[in-house]
């Protein structure tokens, strides 16, 4: 909306939009640097997390600043558009000091593996930790380290509180207008509006607008995340860049009574084939 409500119902320094690692993050930054906040989720108390709860939980971390600029440049390759080397720099210097404070925090680094396309130049500065010794994934990050930093700092959070739009009086965002027990929801934010809800794999229309080619996929994380950040931007005037990614589909299973697709862990190479729904096998799968 255009204009500012007439009536406020809930204000905070600083109003987050999204209870993930991102949202996390923020609230705890801002938390730590002395401004209220509060976390307007979509989901219930008990799915909130989005896909950073159901990821591997995994850090990439770099080790080297300048080594960590040079492989986000060769990773962009033609992509990198208009991105600066200012913005690249602050990049490789933020990605470089996530690890101290996660440390801060209570995460006990554990090297998983190293970078990801390891031919890439820069690569040799990349590693992924995760928390603690184990298995990958199993919410260790989060159970172990965001949820109870979140909870030492007591930061409020609205659950089942979906963000419907924003709020713009004369150019800047001044609130967000939101959706609660049935009714709606003017929250202020004094400082800033933070938007970290995720993307849209679950919003079928934004599926066939932006990937080219699949009429509909199945999430693979959080069946909250309906684009609603996206849309929300637009609205205000937002552009939008690199669109044709969502977290799925890959080779995961979907069964109708469940709103997400789950991964088929297949524990012997070549003894298996993927067909389509017309009966046919569409890839080699002992290249897997």
């Amino acid at each position: 909306m255009d204009e500012a409500p007439r009536h406020w119902d809930e204000q905070a320094d600083v109003v987050i939009v999204g209870y993930g690692f991102a949202g996390c993050a923020t609230a705890i930054a801002a938390c730590d640097s002395g401004v209220d906040v509060l976390i307007l989720e979509k989901a219930p108390e008990t799915h909130k997390g989005g896909n950073s709860r159901v990821s591997a939980n995994l850090v990439f971390w770099p080790d080297d600043i300048a080594k960590a600029a040079t492989y986000f440049k060769a990773l962009a390759g033609d992509y990198r558009d208009d991105i600066s080397d200012e913005m690249i720099a602050v990049w490789a210097a933020e990605m470089h000091a996530n690890r101290a404070w996660l440390e801060r925090l209570g995460m006990r680094p554990v090297k998983f593996f190293g970078a990801e396309f390891p031919e890439m130049e820069g690569a040799d500065c990349a590693q992924m930790l995760m928390h603690g010794e184990g298995p990958v994934g199993q919410e260790r990050l989060w159970k172990g380290v965001i949820e109870p930093a979140m909870a030492a700092r007591s930061i409020r959070a609205f659950y089942e509180t979906p963000a419907v739009s924003l709020v713009r009086d004369k150019g800047e965002i001044t609130g967000v207008i939101a959706e609660r027990g049935g009714r709606r929801l003017a929250v202020k934010a004094k400082r800033a509006v933070v938007l970290t809800c995720g993307g849209f794999e679950n919003n079928p229309a934004m599926i066939r607008n932006y990937l080219t080619g699949l009429s509909h996929c199945y999430p693979v994380g959080t069946p909250y995340n309906t684009g609603d950040g996206v849309r929300m931007g637009i609205e205000v005037g937002a552009d939008l860049w690199h669109m044709s990614n969502v977290s799925g589909p890959e080779f995961f299973f979907k069964a109708p009574e469940i709103p997400v697709s789950r991964w088929i862990n297949i524990p012997h190479v070549n003894s298996f084939m993927f067909v389509a729904s017309d009966g046919e096998r569409f890839m080699a799968e002992g290249a897997l």
